[in-house]
C-alpha cells in the first residue's frame, strides 16, 4: 500500500467539489474543506498514567492519591479509571471520583521504520526486533500496523490483530529496495569530507562552507521525516488507549547537523556569521520534533524509541590534524557528539510522551517486557477541559501520594478541537480505510471506456447510499494510487434534493496498465459520519502483438444524484462490485475492452451462460480501425432466471480463439434482491 503520500492533499480533496465564489477569494476567506462546525457540548479530556509498584499498592490507589496539574493549575475535580486486570472497587470523594474498569486494556501499536535515519545494520536489526515484538505483543486482540518512511511514506500493513499477516510484510520489507535509504549509512563519509577539507586547505572558508552544506542537508532529511511521522500518528486517532508508536532510528537529532560545529571552536563560531547560522538553523529543527510530540499528546500516543543499530563503537574514522585544530581552536570529537545528540533526542521523544527509550542494543525481549509492563495497568485521568486552550501544548504534572508507587506520564497534553479531531479522522480514512468502522457503505470502481497509446481511459464511480438526514450534504473523494504515487484523484460535494437519494460521483480517469489501489472517502457534513473503502485493481497491458480482452464491468440502471463535470442528473447506470447480485427484474449492461493487436481482422463473440443462455451479435474488428474497441452488451429485464451466470468474451480469427475473458455474476429474484438491500445511514 502506498496511501500516505496523498495525505497532504486528502483533506483538500474531500470537500473541494466546487471552487469558492470569486468574491470570497478576493476577500481572502479561508477555504471550506467540508468539516462540520464545532459543536457546543460537554466532553472530557483524558490523560493516561502508567503506575509501577507492588501489585497490592497499585490496586489500592484511588483518585485521592493523585494530584494533577495542567499548566501549573491544580485540578479540583477529575475522574480516575483503572484499566488493569483485576481492577479494584471504585471509591468516590467529594472532590474526585475513582472508577474501576475490569480487564486489562487492549493496546494498539504502530511500528515505524524511519529509513533515511537508519543505518544498514540498524535497518536489519530493527526488522528483527519488530518481528519478535509482534510475536510477543500482538496477542488477544491487540492490533498493530507497519509503516516505512523512505522516498515515500508507505503503509506496509494496516491495523490488524493477526501476526500471520504482519510478519510476512516484515520479510517483504527486507528486500524492498524502494524502502532502502543510504543517507545515514553515508554519514561517516560526509564527516570525513569535512575533515579532509580542514586538513588540506588552510582557508577555513571552504571547510565552513562544506559543513554548512551538510548541515542543511541533514536538517532537510530530519525535518521531512518528522513531518511525515506527525501525519502518520493520525492513524491511531480515536482508538482506545493504550496506544504506542515504536520508532526505529539511528541518526535522528532534534538539532540536525549541529554536530558539524564540533570541528570549530566557540570563539570561531562567535566571530563567523556562517557558523552562527548553522547553530540557529540546527536549533530550528526542534520545531518539527515538537510537532511530533504535540500530535502524540493530542492522540494519547506513547513513543517507544529504539536505537536500531545496537551497541556500536563511537570512534572517528578520521580526525583533523594538529595544524587544522590550531586554525579552528577546537579538539573535535565528532562521533561522540553525534551519538550523544541522537541519544538525547530518542530519550526526549520517549520522555515527553510517557514512553521509554531503548539505547545501546537493548534486547527485543527486554523491550517487549517494558512495553507490556507499561500497558498492563493504566490509569485514565479524565477532566473537564473548559478553560484550557485547544490545539496548544499544555504542561502536565501528575504526582501520587504513595512512596511505594512510581508513575510514568507524558510531559505535555494537547486538547484537540473538534475541527482538528475531524481533520485527523479524515487523514486516517484516506491513508488507512480498513482501520475505521464504517457507519455506511462506500462503493467505488472503474468502468473501462477505451485504450489508446498504451493507457486506459475509465469512468470512476463513487457511490454512497441515500441518507434519511434532511438536507444531507456529501463530500466525496477518491485517489488512484499506483507505484507509490497518486496517479489520479477526484472530489466533489453533492447535496441531493430529497432524503434517501443515493449519491454517485463520476469522473474520467486515464492511467497506464498495472496494479492500483482506489481509496474512496465519503463524509456526510452535517452529521460528521465518515466512511472509506479501499479497492485493489490489476489492469493488464492491451493492444500489443496479440489479441487481448480487458476488464469487464457490470452495470444496472438506478435512480440517484449522479454528478459528473459539475452537472447533476437524476438517474444513471451504477457499477456493481464483484460478487454483488442484481435483480432479475432489472436490465444489466456489460462494458469491456477488446483488442486485436497487430494481426488481421478478427471477430468477437459474447454470450451469457448459466441456467439459460443469451447470445449477442458478433463484433467485427477490422484492420483499418483502432486496435482496441469498447464492447457494450445489454441483457433486457426479466430475461435471466435467478441463479449463477458467466458472461464470456472470445476474440476469434477464422481458425482459432486468440483471447478470452469472463465476468461471473448472480441474479436474484426481485423479492430476494429487495430484502438484501442495506439500510442507509
Amino acid at each position: 500500500m502506498a496511501r500516505l503520500m496523498a495525505l497532504l492533499v486528502a483533506v483538500a480533496l474531500l470537500g473541494a467539489g466546487s471552487a469558492p465564489p470569486a468574491e470570497e477569494r478576493q476577500k481572502g476567506r479561508p477555504r471550506d474543506i467540508g468539516l462540520p462546525p464545532e459543536r457546543v457540548g460537554r466532553r472530557l479530556a483524558q490523560l493516561d498514567v502508567t503506575v509501577v509498584g507492588p501489585p497490592a499498592a497499585v490496586a489500592s490507589l484511588t483518585a485521592e492519591d493523585f494530584t494533577v496539574r495542567i499548566n501549573l493549575k491544580k485540578l479540583r475535580e477529575f475522574q480516575v479509571d483503572r484499566l488493569c486486570a483485576g481492577a479494584a472497587t471504585a471509591e468516590t470523594t467529594t472532590e474526585t471520583t475513582a472508577a474501576a474498569v475490569g480487564g486489562a486494556p487492549t493496546a494498539s501499536y504502530l511500528f515505524y521504520f524511519d529509513q533515511p535515519l537508519l543505518t544498514m545494520a540498524g535497518r536489519q536489526r530493527s526488522i528483527d526486533i519488530a518481528r519478535e515484538l509482534i510475536e510477543r505483543l500482538v496477542v488477544d486482540g491487540v492490533r498493530a500496523m507497519i509503516v516505512s518512511n523512505s522516498r515515500e511514506t508507505r503503509i506496509i500493513q494496516g491495523l490488524t490483530p493477526d501476526p500471520a499477516v504482519l510478519l510476512p510484510k516484515l520479510d517483504a520489507l527486507i528486500g524492498d529496495r524502494e524502502q532502502w535509504d543510504m543517507y545515514s549509512q553515508l554519514e561517516e563519509e560526509r564527516v570525513m569530507d569535512v575533515v579532509r577539507v580542514l586538513n588540506d586547505d588552510e582557508n577555513l572558508t571552504a571547510a565552513m562552507s562544506r559543513a554548512r552544506t551538510y548541515q542543511k542537508e541533514e536538517h532537510w532529511y530530519v525535518e521531512r521525516s518528522m513531518r511525515r511521522l506527525a501525519i502518520t500518528l493520525g492513524q491511531l486517532v480515536d482508538l482506545d488507549p493504550p496506544k504506542a508508536l515504536i520508532y526505529f532510528a539511528d541518526t535522528v537529532r532534534s538539532n540536525p547537523g549541529e554536530h558539524y560545529m564540533s570541528f570549530f571552536g566557540e570563539s570561531l563560531r562567535a566571530s563567523e556569521g556562517g557558523l552562527a547560522g548553522v547553530t540557529s538553523d540546527a536549533l530550528m529543527g526542534s520545531l518539527a520534533f515538537d510537532e511530533v510530540v504535540d500530535t502524540a499528546a493530542a492522540q494519547g500516543i506513547r513513543v517507544y524509541s529504539v536505537e536500531a543499530q545496537g551497541l556500536v563503537a563511537t570512534v572517528d574514522a578520521a580526525t583533523p590534524e594538529s595544524a587544522a585544530m590550531g586554525r579552528t581552536y577546537a579538539v573535535p570529537a565528532s562521533s561522540r557528539v553525534r551519538t550523544s545528540d541522537t541519544h538525547r533526542t530518542l530519550e526526549s521523544l520517549a520522555a515527553e510522551t510517557g514512553g521509554r527509550a531503548f539505547l545501546h542494543g537493548v534486547r527485543a525481549s527486554k523491550i517487549a517486557d517494558r512495553i507490556l509492563a507499561d500497558s498492563s495497568c493504566v490509569y485514565l485521568v479524565s477532566f473537564d477541559p473548559s478553560g484550557f486552550d485547544e490545539d496548544q501544548a499544555l504542561a502536565v504534572r501528575v504526582d501520587v501520594d504513595r512512596p511505594d508507587v512510581d508513575l510514568r506520564v507524558r510531559g505535555r497534553l494537547v486538547l484537540q478541537s473538534e475541527r482538528a479531531r475531524k481533520t485527523s479522522e479524515l487523514l486516517r480514512a484516506w491513508s488507512s480505510p480498513e482501520s475505521i468502522v464504517d457507519p455506511f457503505d462506500v462503493e467505488a470502481g472503474l468502468v473501462p471506456t477505451g485504450f489508446d497509446d498504451g493507457a486506459y481511459t475509465a469512468l470512476l464511480q463513487i457511490r454512497v447510499p441515500g441518507s434519511p438526514i434532511p438536507g444531507a450534504v456529501w463530500d466525496v473523494g477518491a485517489s488512484l494510487v499506483g507505484d507509490s504515487k497518486v496517479r489520479e484523484r477526484a472530489s466533489g460535494r453533492v447535496s441531493p434534493a430529497d432524503n434517501g437519494v443515493p449519491v454517485v460521483l463520476e469522473q474520467e480517469w486515464r492511467f497506464k496498465p498495472g496494479q492500483y489501489e482506489i481509496v474512496a472517502v465519503a463524509q456526510e457534513v452535517s452529521s460528521g459520519l465518515l466512511a472509506s473503502r479501499s479497492i485493489q485493481l490489476n489492469w493488464p497491458p492491451l493492444g500489443r502483438s496479440e489479441a487481448a480482452v480487458g476488464p469487464i464491468a457490470l452495470l444496472h440502471p438506478a435512480p440517484g444524484a449522479f454528478v459528473r463535470d459539475g452537472r447533476t442528473r437524476g438517474s444513471g447506470s451504477v457499477l456493481l462490485p464483484d460478487g454483488s447480485p442484481f435483480s432479475s427484474a432489472e436490465p444489466a449492461a456489460f462494458v469491456g475492452l477488446v483488442c486485436r493487436g497487430h494481426g488481421d481482422a478478427l471477430h468477437v463473440s459474447r454470450r451469457v451462460v448459466g441456467l439459460s443462455t443469451h447470445d449477442f451479435p458478433d463484433l467485427q474488428l477490422s484492420d483499418d480501425e483502432p486496435p482496441c474497441a469498447q464492447i457494450r452488451d445489454v441483457v433486457p429485464s426479466n430475461t435471466l432466471r435467478p441463479g449463477y451466470y458467466r458472461y464470456d468474451v472470445r476474440v476469434m480469427s477464422e481458425r482459432e480463439e486468440l483471447a478470452s475473458g469472463a465476468r461471473e455474476f448472480v441474479v436474484l429474484a426481485p423479492e430476494t434482491a429487495a430484502s438484501s438491500t442495506t439500510d442507509a445511514p
